[in-house]
């Protein structure tokens, strides 16, 4: 440790070891010889800043100092007798520095900023004698800014709620210190936005298209640029260059080549012809964040050159001082202090400069968005294998308040409370908003009476239950200073559905005229049910199944009153009648808490349950309000559903819509609750001989119990992104059952994000031919019936069989179950597969290979987890040798990319099997190279895996495997000297085939082996395999 002190300290520590300890230095001692001399530093070192100042400083009789105009530097004689004296406290008078000051640092941060301030002590290092602008000691360690971490504004506090709790429940709520916690913010002093010069223009394309988009005005620059994706689109012929460009901190980037560009004004007739640099980008999205300027005075009657200058967006062009001055105009509007400035140009009014918000604190909230659409990224991205996560601080923070404000009724029912991020103060006025959000739904009740009549039908419904009370002041503002907020609402009509066609949709999302929306303030909560994944892998393994939902879950809990106000609608039954103003008593889905809530009240219910199967069958068989569970009798699955039943029924939750693959099931649950009248039991039992209902969003035919797939393809002369993504979209498929057919779309899907298509442009005749194709055959997974039960009758023993592939396209893995029953008959069925295709910076198939067996390794760990059925054993299958070779090698012989994925398979693998399998008995193969929709259904490799593994062990493939790694480094290996890499792999499988043959091991079939370098060693795979 001493090596690492500078020459001076090293010296006094030399100085300190040999005069004052007689004995080996221990750490204790040194680290206190370390404090000692860091306190010393710290009470001469603002002397000697001091001194080293422009600043005159003068020492009166009182050794107080004082600044003067002088620009003459006077340092007294004196001044160093002080370096040794002690400072004195401002705050207490104690012999300590300010920062070391118990009573400073026990205030709120607003309150030592203020403290500071009064004491006029330097707000960097709390020490009296210079500003922070002249203070050269370390900054905030947290934002690096110009002031001491003590008045760092993150850890500040939020402010409780503003809508107090009831009594009985304020006391049970701890104190704001222990839950206002959040991980997510930053706040920060005086806060104010930089509005840099964008605006909106026209920019013709090279066959004379007009396209909009975004530009920035920089005076400062000496150069035009324009971004890839716009020049690309615009289709304009490109120059090769090579050009330097500079920024800040003398940050070097290169442009390799520019294009010529039209610029035309979207308000005047003006066009200006520019050459600009290409680059893949040109800033992040301007500005930052949003900026609201409800209190920015812009004058009506402008015309704005960007008109949303406030919102996040993408700058494609920015245009340097060779156009700037040229399109300035000579008239500027000053909007007032703290405000920016409006300048007239020809493309419009900028808006730039400073802007701050109208408080004197600020709340920022980091949200990262992609800039891809997810429901695009979705088919190339890796199939994320979900695993358990720890909880944030705000989740954590959501789960006790959850635990200590919801109470419990006489009559069974809870009632639950939001939990709030932020002040409800910052909500600003809605009721205009939602005022006219009801009179354009209004406007379609008059276009279509049959769509007024059910919606009247439902708020009376919703008002018959007591899930709303109309307010007995309608007014917008109630006389009471009580904060509310009005949700606008609209009506979706789903005809698919057998109870409900009209949903009434509330948007809590509608921004208030402060910006914020009642969703912006509220947490969202962690998920506290099992992921769709499991509960289908599950829903596969009973051999009797049962499928029902809760009755109105959301309406079925009721909300806090105190928070009631913030849950306001307008609504009427007749455009004659007053408009009236009604409070939501119950959770109101729409809202950002809503799931939270009434999943985490649902999983509540099963914590005083004592029967064990009815807690597992709550806790791990709701999906939201689905319920998905079964058994391995008739008895055992009926015995479960009404003991659920039961319980729900207790916290008034009601369970309909039964659905089961045998008849008796439906008849004993549906007969044991009286509340299904003969027409509602009739209607039930009908649903069994449907041809099929929805489950969890599968398709599930009850009466021959498979899996079914529905794809409509409607017919159309242009392909565009559009029309490929919303047929894609159909094919709902968590389990990846048809993965191999899947895969192919995810290929043609990536190819449309490397050209950079709009939703509606037409695609290249390449993608076009590869869309076409798949097109023409996806439809043929309409007729294929996929078994949902995936064992045989009394099996005794499961095993769990994952195998693994890569090609060039894509990697994949897939599981099967393989069940043995007592009379030793076996069963393989296809569980589930995964895949991704392959990233779009080439790599090594061995890579791809090692990203495949990691997908399979996890796969399996989730499936483990999954599945309620003792696994006997899992075994894992590979036909690649290389990633077989990695890992038997201990990890940290391997280089990065190999040794972290090694890594991870090895320890989630542990104890298991890792075997060669050859690629034609392979069915991750499909998954990885992709296969027909038209040929998937009579492909016996896909759904029932290789035949071997209905054979017994000892009839499986015997496979022998030889590895030969050679090392080799450029200082000592005679065999690098002689030889280049590329020599190495061609020369050594023949030495290790011949030099077998010599020892007789050829007595397999054998073969020479692949051969592969990566990481400073070769390795070359030899395989050897009997006949089946």
């Amino acid at each position: 440790m001493t090596k690492k002190l500078d020459l001076t300290t090293s010296r006094d520590w030399e100085e300190h070891r040999n005069n004052i300890l007689k004995d080996d230095p221990t750490l204790m001692q040194f680290c206190s010889f370390l404090n000692k001399k860091a306190d010393w530093l710290e009470s001469v070192e603002s002397n000697i800043y001091s001194s080293q100042t422009n600043t005159t400083v003068a020492l009166n009789n009182s050794h107080t100092y004082k600044h003067s105009n002088s620009k003459v530097t006077q340092v007294n004689k004196k001044s160093h007798n002080n370096f040794n004296k002690i400072n004195k406290c401002p705050l207490c008078s104690q012999a300590h520095t300010l920062y070391k000051c118990e009573s400073f640092r026990n205030l709120t941060i607003e309150d030592r900023i203020k403290k500071a301030n009064d004491y006029n002590v330097c707000l960097n290092c709390l020490r009296v004698g210079h500003s922070a602008k002249q203070c050269k000691l370390t900054h905030c360690k947290y934002c690096k800014t110009k002031h001491n971490t003590l008045l760092h504004l993150e850890f500040s506090e939020p402010k409780p709620f503003s809508n107090p709790l009831p009594l009985a429940l304020a006391s049970a709520l701890p104190s704001a210190s222990n839950i206002a916690l959040s991980a997510n913010s930053l706040q920060l002093a005086t806060p104010a936005h930089v509005l840099l010069s964008t605006a909106m223009v026209n920019v013709i394309s090279g066959t004379g298209k007009k396209y909009t988009a975004r530009l920035l005005l920089d005076n400062g620059s000496t150069a035009n640029f324009v971004t890839q994706r716009l020049s690309e689109k615009l289709g304009l012929s490109h120059r090769d260059t090579s050009t330097k460009v500079t920024g800040i901190n003398n940050h070097i980037s290169t442009s390799t080549q520019s294009c010529h560009l039209t610029i035309e004004s979207l308000c005047c007739v003006f066009t200006v012809d520019i050459e600009c640099h290409i680059l893949p980008e040109i800033t992040k999205v301007l500005p930052s964040s949003f900026v609201h300027i409800n209190h920015v005075p812009i004058p009506s009657g402008l015309t704005l050159a960007d008109p949303n200058f406030n919102v996040p967006s993408v700058v494609d062009i920015l245009v340097g001082a060779e156009v700037f001055w040229n399109v300035l105009g000579s008239k500027t509007i000053d909007l007032g202090k703290h405000l920016p400035k409006l300048c007239e140009t020809k493309f419009g009014w900028l808006v730039s400069g400073s802007i701050s918000h109208q408080s004197s604190f600020v709340s920022s909230h980091l949200c990262q968005h992609s800039n891809v659409t997810p429901d695009l990224t979705q088919f190339w991205e890796l199939d994320n294998v979900s695993s358990k996560h720890s909880l944030s601080v705000e989740e954590r923070v959501c789960e006790q308040l959850f635990a200590q404000t919801t109470v419990h009724k006489n009559d069974g029912r809870f009632f639950v409370t939001m939990s709030l991020k932020e002040d409800s103060r910052t909500l600003g006025h809605s009721y205009e908003n939602a005022k006219n959000r009801f009179l354009s739904l209004e406007r379609r009740f008059k276009r279509d009476p049959s769509f007024k009549t059910k919606y009247c039908e439902f708020m009376r419904e919703y008002e018959h239950l007591g899930h709303m009370t109309l307010d007995s002041d309608c007014t917008s503002t109630p006389k009471n200073s009580v904060i509310t907020y009005f949700i606008p609402h609209h009506g979706v009509i789903r005809s698919s559905s057998t109870t409900t066609q009209l949903r009434v949709v509330f948007d809590a999302s509608a921004s208030t005229s402060s910006g914020v929306s009642l969703n912006d303030i509220q947490m969202v909560g962690p998920v506290v049910q099992d992921d769709l994944f499991s509960i289908l892998i599950r829903f596969r393994q009973h051999r009797y199944v049962v499928s029902g939902d809760v009755e109105k879950m959301y309406r079925a809990i009721e909300l806090n009153p105190v928070q009631r106000p913030l849950q306001k609608i307008i609504f009427r039954f007749d455009p004659s009648e007053p408009l009236r103003t009604y409070t939501l008593n119950t959770v109101t889905y729409g809202t950002a808490s809503a799931p939270y809530l009434a999943t985490k009240y649902l999983v509540s219910l099963a914590d005083n349950i004592e029967d064990s199967q009815v807690q597992r069958a709550i806790r791990r068989d709701f999906y939201v309000d689905d319920y998905l569970s079964g058994g391995n009798t008739i008895a055992e699955t009926v015995t479960i559903a009404n003991r659920v039943q039961s319980v729900l029924s207790s916290a008034k939750f009601n369970l309909r819509k039964w659905r089961s693959n045998h008849p008796q099931i439906l008849n004993q649950i549906t007969n044991s609750n009286e509340s299904y009248d003969t027409h509602t039991l009739h209607f039930y039992k009908q649903g069994l001989n449907s041809h099929q209902s929805k489950t969890l969003g599968r398709n599930w035919a009850c009466d021959s119990d498979s899996l079914t797939y529905t794809i409509n393809i409607k017919s159309t002369t242009k392909v565009t992104k559009r029309h490929i993504l919303s047929v894609i979209s159909q094919i709902f498929d968590p389990l990846g059952l048809v993965g191999p057919c899947v895969v192919e779309a995810k290929i043609v899907m990536q190819r449309l994000w490397l050209h950079n298509y709009d939703w509606d442009d037409e695609v290249s005749l390449e993608v076009r031919n590869l869309w076409t194709t798949f097109e023409n055959t996806i439809t043929s997974l309409n007729n294929l019936k996929i078994p949902r039960w995936v064992l045989r009758e009394n099996s005794s023993t499961h095993e769990v069989h994952v195998f693994t592939d890569a090609s060039e396209k894509a990697y994949g893995a897939c599981v099967y179950i393989r069940s043995c029953s007592n009379s030793n008959t076996i069963g393989v069925q296809l569980l589930v597969s995964k895949n991704r295709v392959a990233p779009i910076k080439p790599t090594t198939i061995p890579r791809l290979e090692l990203c495949g067996a990691l997908l399979g390794a996890r796969l399996c760990t989730k499936v483990q987890e999954a599945l309620s059925l003792p696994i006997h054993r899992c075994r894992f299958w590979c036909d690649s040798t290389i990633v077989l070779g990695w890992l038997s090698t201990p990890a940290n012989q391997l280089k990065s990319f190999v040794r972290k994925r090694v890594n991870e398979i090895q320890e989630s693998t542990y104890g298991h099997t890792w075997s060669y399998v050859p690629s034609r008995d392979n069915p991750a193969d499909l998954v990885s190279r992709g296969l027909k929709a038209n040929v998937i259904k009579d492909t016996p490799l896909w759904w029932s895996g290789p035949s071997f593994l209905l054979r017994n062990e000892n009839e499986w493939p015997k496979i022998q495997r030889l590895w030969a790694a050679l090392h080799w480094c450029k200082e000592n290996n005679q065999l690098y000297r002689h030889f280049s890499i590329a020599d190495i792999c061609q020369i050594a499988p023949d030495i290790i085939f011949h030099q077998n043959e010599r020892s007789h091991i050829g007595a397999l079939t054998t073969n020479r082996g692949s051969c592969f370098v990566d990481n400073g060693i070769v390795d070359i795979g030899w395989i050897g395999m009997d006949k089946f």
